[in-house]
């Protein structure tokens, strides 16, 4: 698997929680959605979605696949819903240098289609992770090779940030450990 995951210093954060991280490296929204109709632990305080980038292997920016990943998204919202007290959708974060590109053009689309869906749900909350990302470490593209490994893929720096964003999140939700404002 390429990167660092987050999940290595999430816990350290909020040591009073409790973690159960259902991911899947290299998995797609109609994979996670497949598995979430399965799920049958209690109830969680904060559900993180964050899922899309492989996603953008198979769309075009301005197509009609964009909008089928809306509606793919959309039915995996509202599955995930009666899983966690609130759902905290997150959409990938950029690729490479470029932030004009083919694929962080359709990035954005693909996360103006989640921010989109996430508004229609109550107890759902859009994470802007590129937006805390750039205000927590002032990296605009020409920096972030210095959070990846390849443009791509979070390096350990990368990933410690993406733990505090969500750390903060959850503290916010849960009332719990530490929470920016």
């Amino acid at each position: 698997m390429p990167g660092v995951g987050y999940m290595r210093f999430l816990p350290a954060l909020l040591p009073e929680c409790e973690f159960i991280n259902e991911g899947v490296c290299g998995d797609t929204v109609g994979g996670l959605h497949r598995r979430v109709r399965q799920m049958r632990h209690a109830p969680a305080d904060l559900a993180l979605v964050w899922i899309g980038a492989n996603d953008a292997c198979r769309l075009e920016p301005g197509s009609e696949l964009v909008r089928w990943f809306g509606e793919d998204y959309e039915r995996l919202l509202v599955d995930a819903l009666p899983l966690a007290r609130r759902v905290a959708t997150v959409p990938p974060l950029v690729i490479g240098l470029e932030p004009l590109d083919y694929w962080n053009r359709l990035l954005e689309e693909m996360a103006h289609a989640i921010r989109m869906k996430t508004g229609r749900h109550e107890g759902a909350e859009f994470l802007d992770l590129r937006r805390e990302f750039a205000v927590r470490t002032g990296a605009g593209p020409e920096l972030w090779l210095d959070y990846t490994e390849d443009g791509a893929h979070l390096n350990v720096a990368g990933a410690e940030v993406v733990a505090g964003v969500f750390a903060d999140c959850i503290g916010r939700v849960t009332g719990t450990g530490r929470h920016r404002q």
